[in-house]
């Protein structure tokens, strides 16, 4: 996990904001295409899928801040240790709608 930001580590990323834009981008046209592919096998959205990608796209604009101010390697461990303790967090107690796991 990670490897998306190597490029980034290697070319000047400015704000942010393009880099975001591809990953997006990235995501959609997958998206699109495997709806194409999968024709009456594709799910509907929902509420819940549509809040989970907008916070994808948060925390992938916030990584490359992350990745400026504390280098490649530590900002990845700290972008995953927050990934992990919101996951463990979400099953274990039953957050977001999902029953408790204890």
């Amino acid at each position: 996990y990670g490897v998306q930001f190597v490029p980034a580590k290697l070319r000047s990323t400015y704000n942010g904001a393009v880099f975001q834009w591809f990953m997006s981008s990235g995501g959609l046209f997958t998206g699109l295409i495997l709806g194409d592919l999968l024709v009456d096998d594709v799910p509907g959205g929902n509420t819940p899928g549509l809040i989970g990608g907008a916070l994808v796209a948060v925390s992938n604009s916030i990584i490359l801040h992350l990745k400026r101010r504390l280098g490649l390697f530590t900002s990845v461990v700290w972008y995953q240790t927050a990934n992990l303790i919101t996951g463990y967090c979400v099953g274990r107690f039953g957050l977001l709608g999902v029953p408790a796991d204890p």
